[in-house]
This record gives C-alpha cells, structure tokens and sequence, in this order.
C-alpha cells in the first residue's frame, strides 16, 4: 500500500514514468532485493521501472555526480588524490574512501572505466541521527521530570512533540553553537523551552561520537 501510494504521487509529478531505484544496504544480500521486487509487484508496480543499487554504490555514483559538474581546473586538482564519502542516515552510516583517477587530454575523468575508485567502505546499521536524537530525548525529558514534574514516554503524543523538537536542536546544532526550540503543550501548563549547546550535545552523545570516530578509523586503517 505504501509503494502503490508513492508510485501515484511519483507519476504524477513525473508522467514519462521514469524508473525507481531502492537503494540496499551494504551487506543487503539478495532475499532483499527479491523482497523489493515483490513488493512492487503486489503494488502494481512495473517491473521494468525498479531496480536496486547497493549503497557503496550509490554513493560512489553520487560522488562521480559531483566532480563532473566541477570546472576543468578543480577537477585537475582532484587528479590522484583520496576522497571520503559520508552518508549518515535516520539509522545507519555508510562511508566509502574513493580514489580519483587520472584525467585524460580534455580534462575529463575517465568514467568510462568505472569512474573513482572504491578503495573501501564501511557501514555501522546501529548508528544515524536518529540516536543522537533520543540523546537528545532523554536529556530533554529529565528536565521536563524534575523541573515540570511531568514524566515524558517516547510513544506518547507529548513524547511524539519533544522527539520533533529535539529534531529540530540537531539539526539548528550543526549550523549554530547554540540553539532553542519550543515544544508545545509539552505539560498541563503548556509549552516547555529547551536549550542545548553544541559542547553539551557532545559531551551527551560521547558514546555514538566514539563509535562514529571507530568507524572512521577502519575505514582508514
């Protein structure tokens, strides 16, 4: 039902049906790429129009993207050296370390044989922004505890309202060294104010950063 409903809004902003692709984690095998095509199919959907696209993949495309649009001489620039690719999902984290491959007489890179290289990747499926979002949570909800005298349960609509809120800190947080937000009828006496620092957010998720950072560290051993 969900798929059916996406391919209705899908084709009506784009008529010409372009095609869909799902895009599987790196260690997806291939079950979940059948279980795709399924589901597709009990949504109606053409078979024609899906395929699956691994994420190293995706990002390695993705990145590919991006030196072609750069002018001739950036591109002359990136010429041998080692980029990193991050994408940080609601509840994962992928990275791959690509090399640029050399550049031919137009200053093209020759992605005709394959573009970048994938050197290796590595992918965490227990860590996105999500969990620095229940960190977040939980230090918002202590407050409203014991300054509001309201407890706060993750799967209440008062829950539903702060997890929104700590959302938006997150992301004000990766621009700003400070940042507030307002959440609505969060107690009987209304609306609730939270402020959180980028050193406190920090020194709250100390344990998803050192995770991150192991990550990062794999990918360059």
């Amino acid at each position: 039902m969900f798929l059916a409903g996406q391919m209705k809004r899908i084709d009506s902003v784009y008529p010409h049906k372009p095609k869909i692709a799902f895009i599987l984690a790196p260690n997806a095998t291939a079950t979940s790429s059948c279980t795709i095509k399924q589901a597709c199919c009990v949504a109606g959907i053409d078979l024609d129009r899906v395929c699956t696209v691994n994420k190293v993949e995706a990002l390695k495309i993705a990145y590919t993207r991006k030196v072609q649009a750069l002018q001739p001489s950036e591109r002359t620039a990136l010429e041998g050296k080692k980029a990193v690719v991050i994408e940080m999902g609601a509840a994962q984290t992928t990275a791959i370390l690509v090399d640029v491959k050399s550049l031919d007489a137009k200053n093209t890179p020759l992605f005709a044989k394959g573009g970048p290289t994938v050197i290796k990747s590595v992918y965490d499926a227990a860590l996105g922004a999500s969990d620095f979002d229940m960190v977040i949570f939980d230090h918002f909800a202590k407050i409203c505890e014991e300054k509001h005298q309201t407890p706060i349960t993750f799967n209440s609509k008062r829950g539903k309202r702060l997890i929104a809120g700590c959302e938006r800190v997150r992301k004000l947080l990766s621009q700003l060294p400070e940042a507030a937000v307002t959440v609505e009828n969060l107690t009987d006496n209304g609306d609730v104010n939270f402020k959180l620092t980028r050193d406190e957010l920090k020194r709250l998720g100390e344990p998803l950063l050192k995770k991150f950072q192991n990550l990062m560290n794999d990918l360059f051993e």
